[in-house]
């Protein structure tokens, strides 16, 4: 808090003595924002290194299945690395347009995974915290259509809808062309 030298006492004083406080206050808070983006870039950065030293060890893997597993980790952790890049950089936002934030993160989910994601939709504003939290659940369903629909290989398609459905509700739905389910899965035995 800021040092004040009051020269009258009353009611104006201790207002005046407020008000810095709330400033001060308001800077140190700017402050650790500035950090905290800081640290989220350093983060990121280290996912990157991690994700290009994953991918240095698959090519220098003898076994197929060990070069496929390190392949798909540095792969997820790229995907990951862009995200929290992308949600670094609405880290303040309280609300955020979800198609907005979804357009941007397919970009990335592109380069990252070798799909085509093809994002369709509407303009939905949502609170910053619900916004984060449906984009992470995106990028692990892409990750998943990649490893699962289609066998860990570059070129398959991803659609990303989302619309509104009503005043309170959306819609967000991610599809795949991959080969599907298995013709005896039954869900509740997974």
């Amino acid at each position: 808090a800021s040092k004040v030298q009051r020269t009258s006492s009353g009611a104006g004083a201790e207002f005046v003595e407020r008000d810095y406080a709330l400033v001060d206050s308001e800077a140190r808070v700017a402050q650790l924002n500035r950090r905290l983006v800081e640290l989220s870039h350093r983060f990121a950065n280290s996912l990157q290194v991690l994700s290009s030293s994953l991918k240095l060890d698959s090519k220098r893997a003898l076994n197929d299945d060990a070069k496929a597993a390190l392949d798909g980790a540095a792969i997820r952790v790229y995907a990951v690395a862009r995200l929290h890049r992308q949600l670094a950089e609405h880290e303040t936002d309280e609300r955020l347009d979800l198609y907005r934030l979804l357009h941007d993160i397919g970009s990335e989910l592109q380069e990252s995974t070798g799909l085509r994601c093809d994002i369709d939709g509407e303009s939905v504003v949502v609170s910053g915290d619900t916004g984060f939290r449906l984009a992470t659940a995106v990028t692990e369903l892409v990750l998943n259509a990649r490893k699962h629909a289609y066998n860990g290989k570059d070129g398959g398609v991803v659609r990303i809808t989302c619309h509104r459905m009503g005043t309170n509700q959306l819609r967000l739905s991610v599809s795949d062309r991959g080969r599907g389910l298995p013709e005896n899965f039954r869900p509740e035995e997974e």
